[in-house]
This record gives C-alpha cells, structure tokens and sequence, in this order.
C-alpha cells in the first residue's frame, strides 16, 4: 500500500543527459559539454596533485629546518687543543 508521499510525488525518471532530437539538444552540443567536464575534472584533478606534492615538499624542508635547527640548538664540546697555548692565553 503506497503511503502518502509516495502518491503525492510518483515515481519519476531521471536522465542524465537532457533530450536529444528537434525538440531537445543536438548530440554534438551534449559531446562538447561532456568533452568539457572532462577537461576541467582532469585539470582539477592535476592540480589537486601539484599542490599536494608542493605541500609534501614544503612540509618536508620545514621538518629538515626543525632538525637542524634543534640540532645546532644542542650543546657542543670545545674542540680539542694540541696543547700549544695561544699567546693570548700564555702571556
């Protein structure tokens, strides 16, 4: 038993593409457009993975710069001396 939304809004058929023939788009016009989202997806889709692969790379010289700057952070031994004192430290 059909409930009342069901008799209210019947069951319709959907296209995906609008209809073709005199009253509706020629073929050619449907290509184009379908020719175009193809065009612009696969830009986006380019794009999308140039700048992931720029944020990859920036991500990854932050990292190294944190390394190396928390690795010059860190204290250093004096280098050793060969024992001959400086004429400022001899005098």
């Amino acid at each position: 038993m059909p409930n009342r939304f069901e008799q209210e809004f019947p069951c319709t058929s959907w296209r995906v593409v609008p209809p073709l023939g005199p009253r509706g788009r020629e073929r050619d016009v449907i290509r184009r457009y379908i020719a175009r989202g193809r065009r612009l997806r696969s830009e986006a889709v380019r794009r999308g993975l140039r700048d992931a692969a720029g944020a990859t790379a920036r991500a990854m010289a932050s990292l190294a710069a944190s390394v190396r700057g928390a690795g010059r952070g860190l204290p250093t031994r004096p280098r050793e001396r060969d024992g001959w004192a400086s004429p400022a430290q001899g005098a």
